[in-house]
């Protein structure tokens, strides 16, 4: 949550330097960003295909659909390393979910 919100805050201060844009219209944004890459999860899981591995099919579903959305929202030259290292993170651990379930191990 911290990350998010030191996101924000930075990117609050760049864009507002980088483009004339007012307080109200960058917040407003962030909130519409926010609510649809909530939802990015559940769109993209009756499209992975039933395999192995799912979980990693999801996780590049939700980032693929997360670059459209920082473009959408102008977010992308400001938010794209931020928001690739939060799916890298997460496409690793489904990875090693993945991993450890064919493996057989299940903790």
């Amino acid at each position: 949550m911290k990350n998010i919100i030191l996101s924000f805050l930075i990117i609050i201060f760049s864009y507002s330097t980088i483009q004339a844009k007012n307080i109200d219209e960058i917040v407003r944004n962030w909130k519409d960003y926010n609510r649809e890459y909530s939802k990015l999860e559940q769109k993209c899981i009756p499209l992975a295909i039933r395999s192995n591995k799912k979980l990693m099919d999801i996780s590049h579903c939700v980032w693929r659909k997360d670059q459209i959305l920082l473009k959408k929202f102008d977010f992308d030259p400001l938010f794209y390393h931020h928001a690739y290292q939060r799916y890298s993170q997460i496409f690793n651990l489904a990875k090693s979910s993945t991993i450890n379930l064919l493996n057989g191990n299940r903790d």
